[in-house]
This record gives C-alpha cells, structure tokens and sequence, in this order.
C-alpha cells in the first residue's frame, strides 16, 4: 500500500498506468477510473487472477487437485464469492455485484436466514456477563475497559463461526477461533512480502486450523446439521470434483480465512471514527435507537459511516494475467517475455483520488455517500469491498449492540502516557449541522492504519496501536 502510494506521487498521482517490478514480476498498476473499468471489461487479452486458487495453493494444496482447480473449479469459486455478495452461485459474479447492491429484502431466504442468525450470536456474546477477561479489565461493578480491537476480533470470529458451521466444529478445537488470530497474524507478513504462488506459507496455526477442518469434515453429516447452506454447497463442489480429505480441508481452511478476514477490523475502525467523533456518534446512535431491528437500508447514515470507513482502510485489489498485448489509456501494456506480467488494480488508490471523492479524502466525511450514491460504482469500490453484504449486516448488529446495551467512552491513558501521537487526523463535517468536530477524548491518539502489514482486504491498524474503552451498563 505505501509502494502505491509514493509510486503514484513519484508520477505527481497524473492517473496513467505505471510498472512496478517485484519479486521479478512486472506488475501494471492502474489508478483511473477510466481504465479500471476498461481492464474490467475486456475479456479477450486479460484474464482475472484466481486469488481462492493462489491462496489455496500457499495453504499447501496438492498440484494435482490445483490442476483440477484451474480447469474447472468455476463452482465452489463462484460459491466462495457468494461469502462476501451473497449472490446467486450460478450468476456470473458482475451481475451478482449489481444485485446485491439491492435492498437486503430481496436476498434469498437462505441468505437472510444466515444474516439473521449471524446478528443473533452477536447479540448472544455482546451480554454484560459474557464480555471474557481476554479483553476486559473490571474497573467497577458496573463498569469494565476493553480492548476495542480485541473485542470486535473475539466476538465477530466467534460469532462467526458459530454462524456457518455446527457447534461440533468448536467441540472438536474450542480455542479454533484464537488458533485463526495466531494464523491471520503469521499471513500478515507472508501477503505483505511473498508472492502467493511462489511460497508454501509455513505456519504452525495454519496446519493446526486445516487438522481441525479435516477432523470437522470426516463427521457424518448428521452430526453437522446446523451448516450454512454456503458451507455445504461448497463440501458438495469439491467432493464431487474428487477432492480427499486433506485438500478438502486446505480449501476450507482458506474459506474461514475469507470469512473472518475483514469484518472485525471494519467494526473495529468505524467505531474507532465515531468515538473519536462525538457529535457524529450522536447522529447515527439516534438513528439505529429508532429501529427495534435495524439494516442497512434503513439506517443511511450508518450505511455511509460505513462506506466511508471502507474507504479509507480498505485495500482490496484485483490481478489480471495479460494474455496478449493490450491498450490501456495511452500506453501498450505487454506479457513480457515469461509471460508472467500482471495488471494491478488497487482500489485504496482510487478511494484516495481527489478527481472522485473531493480535495477532503483524507477525512472521515459519510456525507459524501448521501450525497452521490454513485461513489460505491465498481470501478471505484472493486474487489467486492463495496458490496461486503454479509460483513457490513454484521458490522451493523455489532455497533447496534455495543451502543445500545452500554455506556461507551474512551478510557483515559494509563499512567505511563499513550501511545506515541499520530499524524493530525481530519474529522469530517458534521452530516447534519455542516460544522467541524472537535472531538472531546484526546486522551487516546487515532489509531494508525498498518500500511505495511497485509490484507484480504480491510487493513488493521499497525501493531500495538489499539482505542481503550471504558463500558458501563445501561
């Protein structure tokens, strides 16, 4: 992410296609609209990056089950999509993007069932009595400090996992979920500095979570009624493309990894934004107390909170394999010798572009979503980021329950003073008054967002840095 951005102010950020040559790959980037939405288009000399295949194959998948994958394991790819957009996994995946930026009422019944029961485990491990002393330090009978990033992680995995698969997945490991943050800590590095389909990526937790899957997925079916459909349809492909056992468990392995990557970091910063903004926290905690059952298309301004978190820490990026020379803008973009170049299309850089978004992108400003609905266009928000259904639904529950059941204010700094102080973060203007907020906790500096650690998409704040709360019941 920081290569991108000092590459794009090397070329004084003129938007035209640039190469950068890493771990002896020529990579294409592109960073306007313009030709995000030409390479998304054309089919003929650019072929989509199967990133489910390379991740699997990091993971250890065996080269025979690979070559089955890259003929023809369209299914259970199209399935593993329909995680993140909930779509139809017979659809091609542009048509299931545009549907799902439909109204959550028109998802199929199996879809919001899933959705339901995710907010339902939410609720269920956000009690008062729950909250685990992992996270939690009691300052009084009535009042506990927490962890922000530690909470949203242990309660969304969690819940999670509680929500696709059967309770006997947790019965088998019940500290998987502590296993997956020991993993996702050890892939930070490896997607940071390693490319995918060159690397075995070693990891003690890793061989541990697939050990898990494999012991999971060797139960009779009758002892795992309570999956998500997902996770059956996806058991259903792969077996039936001879899959054993182990490379069963690899692929499920990386499906768990999609799941949980993204969704506890989302809450973790948009909450951090609204802490850190009082007079907009008072506006969208109005908003969901007048709903007994709030969604995202009732809760606008949640909704472009949430947009604009995404936009300011997510990182997604797609990858096309040039299969012959190929125009883009001005410049001719070729394969290469080895065949081996890539067209790179980082979104992060697109959420940062002033011609799109205003000179004000890098402040916190929902606004501008209510304003011009059109930002979340594909070729701005790619990667599936824009239409994370599933992640912002449960983002959505958690904040509900975290502002409705406690008292939530930002914990002063320990004796030893906080933590070293950030660049000046900009808050936006207030979406109904139009005037600036002055946030009244400085105790706590904004977390920095981890430009040098790697993402599946949302990227975490650098290590160490985290917002400390002080909960009181309501």
């Amino acid at each position: 992410m920081s290569t991108l951005i000092r590459s794009s102010n090397y070329f004084n950020n003129c938007r035209e296609p640039f190469a950068l040559r890493i771990a002896g790959e020529t990579l294409y980037a592109l960073t306007s609209p313009e030709d995000v939405k030409a390479a998304q288009k054309n089919t003929d000399t650019l072929k989509q990056y199967e990133l489910t295949r390379e991740l699997a194959l990091s993971m250890g998948m065996t080269p025979a089950v690979e070559h089955g994958v890259s003929k023809g394991l369209s299914y259970p790819h199209e399935a593993l999509d329909a995680v993140l957009l909930l779509g139809n996994v017979q659809k091609p995946l542009i048509q299931r993007i545009q549907e799902s930026e439909k109204p959550c009422s028109n998802y199929q019944p199996s879809n919001r069932k899933l959705l339901n029961e995710f907010s339902q485990n939410i609720c269920q491990l956000m009690q008062w009595e729950g909250l685990s002393a992992k996270y939690t330090t009691l300052v009084s009978p009535e009042e506990k400090a927490v962890s922000l990033l530690i909470w949203c992680r242990e309660v969304i995995v969690k819940a999670a996992t509680m929500t696709y698969f059967d309770e006997a997945l947790l019965q088998i490991e019940p500290s998987l979920c502590e296993v997956f943050l020991d993993f996702e800590e050890e892939s930070i590095k490896f997607l940071a500095t390693s490319p995918l389909d060159s690397l075995n990526f070693k990891s003690a937790a890793k061989w541990k979570g697939i050990r898990v899957f494999k012991a999971y997925f060797n139960l009779p079916k009758a002892q795992r009624l309570r999956e998500a459909q997902f996770v059956c349809d996806l058991e259903t492909g792969y077996r039936n493309l001879g899959f054993n056992e182990e490379d069963l468990a690899t692929m499920m392995w990386v499906a768990y990894w999609i799941i949980n990557a993204n969704t506890y970091k989302l809450a973790f910063w948009l909450l951090s934004y609204l802490l850190h903004n009082q007079s907009h926290l008072c506006s969208v905690q109005n908003e969901l107390e007048l709903q007994q059952s709030p969604s995202l298309e009732k809760s606008a301004l949640f909704t472009a909170s949430l947009n604009e978190t995404l936009r300011l820490t997510s990182a997604p990026c797609t990858l096309h394999n040039i299969l012959a020379p190929t125009v883009i803008g001005r410049k001719i973009l070729s394969p290469g010798s080895n065949s081996n170049a890539k067209i790179l299309v980082p979104y992060s850089q697109l959420h940062l572009s002033e011609e799109i978004f205003g000179s004000n992108v890098n402040e916190f400003v929902p606004s501008r979503f209510l304003q011009n609905p059109k930002l979340l266009r594909s070729e701005v928000f790619g990667g599936g980021v824009g239409t994370m259904v599933v992640a912002k639904e449960a983002v959505l529950a958690f904040v509900h329950e975290a502002l409705g059941k406690f008292l939530i204010t930002l914990a002063p700094a320990p004796p030893s003073g906080p933590p070293p102080p950030n660049p000046p973060t900009k808050f936006g203007r207030d979406v109904e008054k139009g005037e600036k907020v002055v946030t009244t906790a400085a105790a706590w500096p904004f977390p920095r967002l981890g430009e040098m650690r790697g993402s599946l998409g949302v990227v975490g704040p650098m290590k160490g840095d985290d917002t400390t709360l002080r909960l009181t019941r309501r």
